[in-house]
């Protein structure tokens, strides 16, 4: 059955361009079981799905079909070698309403935001 394939798995991914009470019953169960979800949606559309109450689980990524397995492997790789840590930071209310804004026009968690500077800052350096 679904939640014991759920239970096994390291990640559990959903295409989240369309919105479906189904698939918010699948990215609970995977939350409640604490497995990283890889939310992945196309561009032109913004993904139907709630990352405030498990931010650090949920990972939101864009994809286009001729894109899709570079998608997939890259951000699988990532999340099943347990790459991901938790690390909690607290900001100013005006520092976060600028970060939602800007997570908001661009359809990705604020954690997936701030990870993206960072990554660009190391391959600066």
């Amino acid at each position: 059955n679904l939640l014991e394939w759920k239970r096994d798995s390291d990640v559990v991914v959903v295409e989240v361009s369309t919105p479906s009470f189904g698939l918010g019953q699948e990215i609970e169960d995977a939350i409640r079981l604490k497995k990283p979800v890889l939310a992945i949606h196309i561009p032109e559309v913004k993904p139907h799905i709630l990352t405030v109450v498990a931010e650090d689980l949920i990972f939101i990524t864009p994809y286009m079909l001729s894109s899709l397995n570079e998608v997939l492997k890259e951000n699988l790789e990532m999340l099943s070698l347990g790459e991901m840590r938790r690390f909690t930071m607290l900001f100013p209310a005006d520092i976060t309403e600028y970060l939602d804004s800007l997570t908001m026009k661009d359809n990705i968690s604020r954690s997936e935001y701030i990870r993206n500077l960072i990554l660009k800052d190391m391959k600066r350096k």
